[in-house]
């Protein structure tokens, strides 16, 4: 494969995971906040909930600001793996069938097929990383001698 080739091939995965990787920084607080949320809420069952604010402002002030972002060392990998290979996937996928089709563009009932293919194989790859993800968000609601760190 000579060099502008791979560069092109290569060109979609990059973009894509470089786009969720950034996006997943930023809302990372965010998501944080919503799975404490949703723990407190299994863990204190008919105490109301605190809002979005009230748990970021919490953890910043209980154990500074680079605690909004516990677990996003997970959400990145997450990202890395699901969001370069759910993008980069749809595009070969689709140039490849656009290849097929003679260079016509395809219909939207083959994109929507190719979209559905490239996701189910990032989710595939990406769960382990949710998984982690969500465990490293609750790991300091836990008890200390239960955390895992």
């Amino acid at each position: 494969m000579a060099p502008n080739k791979f560069v092109k091939g290569a060109e979609p995965f990059v973009c894509g995971g470089s786009a969720a990787t950034f996006a997943s920084c930023v809302i990372h607080p965010m998501d944080l906040a919503k799975v404490r949320m949703q723990l407190y809420g299994q863990l204190n069952p008919g105490k109301p909930v605190p809002g979005f604010g009230n748990i970021l402002s919490t953890m910043i002030k209980n154990d500074g600001i680079f605690s909004v972002y516990k677990g996003v060392d997970a959400a990145i990998g997450r990202q890395l793996v699901y969001g370069t290979a759910r993008i980069g996937l749809h595009r070969t996928f689709s140039d490849a069938l656009v290849k097929q089709n003679d260079g016509k563009p395809i219909n939207f009932f083959v994109k929507t097929l190719s979209g559905m293919a490239s996701g189910s194989i990032a989710v595939c790859i990406g769960t382990p990383f949710d998984i982690a993800l969500v465990r490293l968000q609750s790991d300091s609601m836990a008890a200390p001698e239960d955390r895992r760190n």
